[in-house]
């Protein structure tokens, strides 16, 4: 009797196949896991991204007799101009949260599980400069 055709257990022994396709099987499984999470970002975040992107460039009114594609890059240039307020606005705010995001996880690493002896310069010191950035930020805006 060859290696092939010895039994194990009653069944037939696993031929080479067998372990072959068990590995593809096994290579592929992070990719099926990954699918439906690909799907869902595919229909709700890249279709709609790819639709506003295809609106962006459009042309046209509703009292001109609708809308065409014409690839209008001066859309983009219009709306800058015309929202620059709002545009440098969101990026202060973009800068001032990411320096208190910085704050926050400098207060996080100050403290370790097994050290607590800067447990108050992390939470009330960097809290405390927190607020106080928070506080210019209110009053520049309610002033300016």
């Amino acid at each position: 009797m060859t290696a092939a055709e010895q039994e194990v257990g009653g069944a037939p022994a696993a031929g080479p196949d067998v372990h072959r396709t068990m590995g593809a099987r096994r290579r592929l499984v992070p990719y099926y896991l990954l699918s439906p999470g690909g799907l869902f970002l595919t229909i709700f975040f890249l279709l709609p991204l790819c639709l506003m992107l295809y609106t962006s460039l459009q042309s046209g009114g509703l009292l001109s007799g609708g809308f065409t594609f014409t690839w209008q890059f001066s859309n983009y240039g219009d709306v800058l101009g015309q929202y620059q307020v709002q545009f440098v606005r969101s990026l202060v705010y973009a800068g001032i949260v990411t320096i208190v995001a910085l704050l926050l996880a400098y207060e996080h690493s100050l403290v370790r599980p097994g050290d607590l002896r800067r447990l108050d310069a992390a939470f009330f010191t960097v809290n405390g400069v927190i607020s106080l950035i928070f506080f210019a930020c209110v009053a520049l805006d309610v002033l300016v």
